[in-house]
């Protein structure tokens, strides 16, 4: 069996979102209004004890390997994370015009003469929601030598699957300025989570690059099969388990309707929860070495909490009334779903489930919101349109959630519109 890799710091995040119940961090009304969660927000920066609270009454199972790890090192005192140094990256991003220019470690000499960025800004929703924007975008989660044959030419960026927009920019990739005074190929945030709308190239965050093929890559850096598996595009091993538990790279646009983060439900969701989600994944993806401004992780959370989903149009009362008889139990009309359930129920591949990483033996319900406009369905990705997706004889090949496949042909095609119809207000 492949073993997992830490491939991608995807910001990636893999998001989703709590109810915090406990300590220091209140429970976080549905309705909060903008200036109360940057009040929030403001508290969060400020103070380790809040920033510990969020994080032990996010955590569904304190004992799995991803929660070990941040309860050692997040929010507490002595040498840990809250000693690093903050990130304030130099970086720029990489256009078409830029193929060819990095050596084979991804390195080339500084091409930057602009200002250096401190990544934080004023503490008012206009303001963080740009610096959100502008971090999702280009601030880098790590360097990676991996990359040097993507940056080499146009056919090896078509190959691993990486996009290129209407601005000419490449992938999502940056180019940091290291302490040297050279410059390295870098991830961003957007390199997985955001994708190319054809014909006219409108580069679309939150949605979900279907087309990244992390194997591709590898075998592109010279590995072979049995270090990836059998890894489809739009899959990523973030486990770092030893496992091979390959999910989708989830969509962003949806994160504020999700009752929890990651396929397996291992954190339960609000905003405070995302922001702490979005620290530790920017600490690790910089190999435990440094941390971000915290104005930046809760901007960029702040960001993905105010995206807009998808426009969609308005379906019948018959439809609609279909979806609710045989869909409701668990997806509700407005975007939000019900409590996680045991993964034996779902009848998917449980590994990612059971991965000794983020284990809890459950998955989370995926949110429907904006799930017309995804790229692929269940927590691997297995399913690539929602037509396939209630087509009965997909069990044959792709088992699990069988629920609503035993209705007439007229009856599945009405759930598919209402489906693309979603959220829809009550």
């Amino acid at each position: 069996m492949a073993r997992s890799l830490p491939l991608i710091p995807v910001a990636c995040f893999i998001l989703v979102f709590f109810v915090l119940s406990c300590g220091e961090a209140e429970p976080e009304p549905a309705d909060t209004d903008d200036e109360t969660l940057i009040e929030r927000g403001q508290r969060y920066a400020e103070s380790r004890e809040f920033r510990r609270a969020i994080l032990e009454s996010s955590l569904e199972n304190p004992d799995n390997l991803y929660s070990q790890k941040r309860l050692t090192n997040y929010a507490v005192d002595g040498e840990s994370w809250e000693s690093l140094p903050v990130f304030r990256p130099i970086a720029q991003p990489i256009t078409a015009s830029d193929f060819d220019t990095f050596d084979e470690q991804g390195r080339r000499e500084s091409t930057y003469s602009g200002p250096a960025d401190e990544w934080e800004t004023q503490w008012d929703h206009g303001a963080l929601l740009e610096l959100g924007e502008r971090a999702f975008e280009s601030y880098p989660l790590r360097v990676d030598g991996r990359l040097a044959p993507v940056v080499e030419s146009a056919d090896n960026l078509d190959r691993v699957g990486l996009w290129r927009d209407d601005r000419d920019r490449i992938g999502g990739l940056v180019a940091q300025t290291l302490e040297d005074g050279t410059e390295m190929v870098a991830w961003t945030c957007s390199t997985c989570h955001a994708s190319v709308r054809e014909p006219q190239g409108q580069l679309v965050h939150g949605r979900a690059n279907a087309m990244i093929d992390t194997g591709e890559l590898y075998r592109l850096g010279g590995y072979d099969d049995s270090i990836v598996g059998a890894w489809r595009p739009g899959q990523i091993d973030s486990s770092q388990d030893g496992v091979d538990n390959p999910t989708a790279i989830p969509d962003l646009r949806s994160v504020r309707y999700q009752s929890h983060l990651h396929a397996a439900a291992s954190i339960a969701n609000d905003l405070m929860a995302l922001t702490v989600r979005v620290e530790t994944l920017l600490i690790t993806s910089q190999m435990e070495t440094a941390r971000p401004p915290r104005q930046l992780a809760f901007a960029i959370a702040y960001y993905l909490w105010n995206m807009p989903l998808p426009p969609t149009e308005t379906t019948g009362e018959e439809e609609r009334a279909i979806f609710d008889e045989n869909c409701s139990g668990c997806h509700y009309a407005d975007g939000t779903v019900a409590a996680p359930v045991d993964y034996e129920l779902v009848g998917t591949d449980p590994t990612a489930a059971l991965s000794p990483a983020r284990t809890t033996g459950r998955y989370r319900i995926p949110t429907l919101a904006g799930v017309g406009d995804r790229p692929y369905l269940l927590h691997d990705g297995s399913i690539r349109s929602l037509e396939k997706f209630m087509d009965p004889d997909r069990l044959a090949s792709t088992p699990g959630h069988p629920f609503g496949l035993d209705l007439s042909q007229e009856e599945r095609a009405a759930i598919i519109e209402v489906l693309k119809t979603l959220p829809a207000d009550e």
